[in-house]
This record gives structure tokens, sequence and C-alpha cells, in this order.
């Protein structure tokens, strides 16, 4: 009963499709904030909250797949993680160990022997918790750490392992708990993913009032569990049919990203409540391009969804494994 449920409410939805145009758009919005951040921050002084744009759309993306395929029950863990190796494994990989051996000619022995301990952090998907004990994300010394960036990367390793073990333990204690009352299953399931969600947002922000120095809370997935609870939240909740107010809501993401992207620098206390400016924003976009009504119809969707945008967010993974290390060098 439970899975029917889940597929009605899928089946509800006014657009249910494989790939959509507008998510890899707004992933090349994301990873050119990035790059221009890393290139000049005066250009774009919260162009980093582009990496927690990212993570809501990492958390919408793998918990569709994973509700899907259970309502199907088709769900297995072994070609969950297979699919998720092939797809990152390759690239990752490749960035890691060039970096290492450009690094290995280009820098004294000390910055060297620095590079390995955090290529070995990095191959494990530990990297955030390496530097996360060093100096912070935005130390003039960062620039001088071509594996930085993969901090993110862990992040989102560690929430692959971890979520669908935790997804499908909520949905069997639902199920057991809600034995007859099978349709409130996925619901209930969903608001304890944004109860996790507004935890995780509290948790943060509590750990960078009290530790108001400490740059480790940067790193810690457990201050950005909440972004992708975020985008997990979003892919569990039934379409709102009401085209022009979802047209509002696309729009009013927009607004929320932008304020992030100019309103947060490098000083702003983040990631805490601040992280709510961009993850909300993309939450609310992603949420309303459901709609086939919206995406044919809203400008924000269709520009998000031009070839060049599309094209940007598609190479968005390579472009931001690569374009770390040669502006470090």
């Amino acid at each position: 009963m439970a899975a029917e449920q889940l597929a009605r409410v899928a089946a509800a939805n006014t657009r249910i499709i494989s790939y959509r145009a507008d998510i890899d758009g707004l992933r090349a919005v994301a990873v050119l904030a990035v790059i221009a951040f890393h290139l000049n921050r005066a250009w774009l002084p919260g162009g980093y909250v582009g990496v927690d744009i990212f993570f809501v759309i990492s958390g919408f993306l793998i918990t569709r797949i994973i509700s899907r395929e259970m309502a199907e029950g088709r769900f297995s863990f072994r070609w969950f993680y297979v699919k998720r190796m092939r797809r990152i494994l390759p690239v990752f990989y490749t960035v890691t160990v060039c970096t290492v051996v450009v690094g290995s000619v280009l820098l004294l022995p000390a910055d060297v022997k620095s590079l390995m301990d955090s290529a070995r952090h990095a191959i494990f998907f530990v990297a955030n918790v390496y530097f996360g004990r060093s100096k912070g994300y935005f130390d003039i010394a960062a620039d001088e750490k071509p594996l930085l960036h993969t901090w993110s990367l862990a992040i989102e390793e560690q929430y692959y392992l971890f979520w669908p073990l935790l997804l499908l333990a909520m949905v069997w204690a639902c199920r057991l708990v809600l034995r007859r009352r099978a349709r409130q299953v996925w619901p209930t399931v969903a608001g304890l993913t944004l109860s996790l969600a507004v935890g995780g947002y509290v948790y943060a922000q509590y750990a960078l009032v009290v530790h108001p120095g400490a740059q480790e809370y940067y790193f810690q997935i457990q201050t950005r569990f909440s972004e992708l609870m975020t985008g997990s939240f979003i892919a569990l909740v039934p379409l709102w049919n009401r085209p022009k107010a979802l047209r509002a809501l696309a729009y009013l993401g927009a607004l929320l990203i932008l304020a992030g992207l100019t309103l947060l620098t490098e000083q702003s206390r983040f990631p805490g409540v601040n992280a709510i400016l961009p993850c909300v924003g993309a939450a609310l976009i992603i949420y309303a391009g459901q709609s086939d009504v919206v995406v044919h119809s809203a400008w924000l969707h269709r520009w998000l969804g031009l070839k060049a945008m599309s094209t940007v967010g598609l190479w968005s993974y390579s472009l931001y494994l690569w374009h770390w290390p040669i502006l470090a060098y």
C-alpha cells in the first residue's frame, strides 16, 4: 500500500521525467558562481554558496531515485552504489592523481607532504575532516591547498553512504507503526526528513554561535546535513498543482539565491541560517520545475533550460574538480 501510494503521488505530479534541463542549468549557476568567487572574491562575494546549491540538487535527485525505485520494488543497494561510483570515481581520481603529480614537481617539499596528506584523505572521501583540522576555507593559505575543494565531494559521498540506509529505516519504521494507515507512511517520512533539515540548520547555527572562531564547522557533514535534507524533502513532497503559485515560488527562489550570492561574504557566519538563502532558493526552483506548465511558461526555467546553460551544467562536475587545482598552481 505504501509503495502504491508513492506511485500515485508520482503520477499526480504534472511533470515526471528522467531528465530536467533546468536542473542542469541550476548546476551551471552553481559552478560558475564558485569559479567566479575563486577567481576574484570581489566579483561575487557570496559565490561560495554555489556548493550549497549543489548539495540541494544532490539531495533531491538521490532521494527521487531511491523513492521511485522503492515504489517500483526494484531498489538495490548494490546497483545504487555501483552507479554512483561509475559516475564519480573516474574523474575524481584522475584529478587527484594529476594534482599530486604536478604538485610534486612545482611545490616545496613541505608543501608536497601536505598535499600527499590531503590526497590520502581525499581518495577515501574524508577530506572534509582533514581540512576541518587546518585553517579555514577563506584563509589566504587556502590558495596553497590544491585539493581543498574535495571537502564538498567528501560530504556528498558520506551522504550517499548513509542516506539510503536512513531513508529505508524510516520507511520501515513508519510502515511498522502505521500498518493500518499505509497512506500516511510517505507523508510521515517527508515530515521526518523536514525535521532533519530544520534540526540541521538549528544545530549549525548553534555551533557557529557557541564556537564563533572554530573553522571545522564549515566542513562538517553535521552542519551541511540540513542542505542535503532540504533537497531530499522536496523530492518526497507531492507537487502543488497551481502553476501561478509555483511560478511565484520559483521567482522567490531566484531572489533568495541572488541574495545569497551578493549579500553574503566570507565574513558572514556560515553555514547556519545564512545557508537558508541559497538552499531554500534552489529547492523552490527545483520544486516548481516539476510542473510542465512552469517549465514551458516561466522565463526562469526556460533560461535555465537553454542549451548553453544545460551544457555547462552537464560539465559542472568536471569543471568544479579541475578549476581549483589549476588556479592553485
